[in-house]
C-alpha cells in the first residue's frame, strides 16, 4: 500500500510539472457514514489538496484524514481530482486509495471514488457537498455523504 501511495503521489507531481497555474486548499469536513454492514455513524476530518491547470477544467491531488467520530475506524484517502468550474458552482470527481485504521486494531485498504459540488461563497471560501464510496478489501464497504468548508490559499 505504501508503495502504491508513493507511486500515485509521484505520478501526480510528474503530471503537474507542465501545468502553469496551481491553487492549494484545505478545509474541514463532516461525513455521514453508511457502512454496508453494521451501524451508521459520522466522522469529522481535515482535507488538503493542490489543483493545477488553466481554464475551467483543473486536476490535482487531495488527501483527507478522519480525526474523530462515531465510526469504528479513521479513514485516510489519497485521490486524484478532476474539477470543472462553472462560475459560482464547480463539479468534481475523484478516484483514489483508501486506508481504514481500525479502532479494534489493525488496518484495511481499498479504493474510493466520489462525485461532488463546490459552491463559491467568496473568492477564498467554498462550501462542499460530496458522495464518496469506499470499496475495502476484507472489510465492509462504506458510502459517505460529506459536507465541508474549503479555504483557498
Amino acid at each position: 500500500m505504501k508503495n502504491t501511495v508513493l507511486a500515485v503521489a509521484m505520478g501526480l507531481c510528474a503530471a503537474a510539472t507542465g501545468a502553469s497555474a496551481q491553487q492549494a486548499y484545505g478545509g474541514v469536513v463532516y461525513d455521514l457514514a453508511y457502512p454496508h454492514q453494521g451501524d451508521n455513524g459520522d466522522a469529522t476530518g481535515i482535507v488538503g489538496g493542490l489543483r493545477f491547470g488553466d481554464g475551467a477544467t483543473t486536476f490535482g491531488g487531495e488527501m483527507d484524514l478522519g480525526v474523530a467520530g462515531s465510526v469504528d475506524y479513521h479513514a485516510l484517502r489519497l485521490r486524484g481530482i478532476v474539477r470543472n468550474d462553472m462560475g459560482q458552482f464547480a463539479m468534481f470527481g475523484g478516484l483514489g486509495l483508501s486506508r481504514y485504521d481500525l479502532d479494534a486494531g489493525g488496518s484495511n485498504e481499498g479504493y474510493n471514488f466520489g462525485l461532488g459540488v463546490d459552491y463559491e461563497v467568496t473568492s477564498g471560501i467554498d462550501l462542499r457537498g460530496e458522495f464518496i464510496r469506499d470499496i475495502m478489501w476484507g472489510y465492509t464497504d462504506s458510502t459517505n455523504l460529506r459536507m465541508g468548508v474549503m479555504f483557498g490559499f
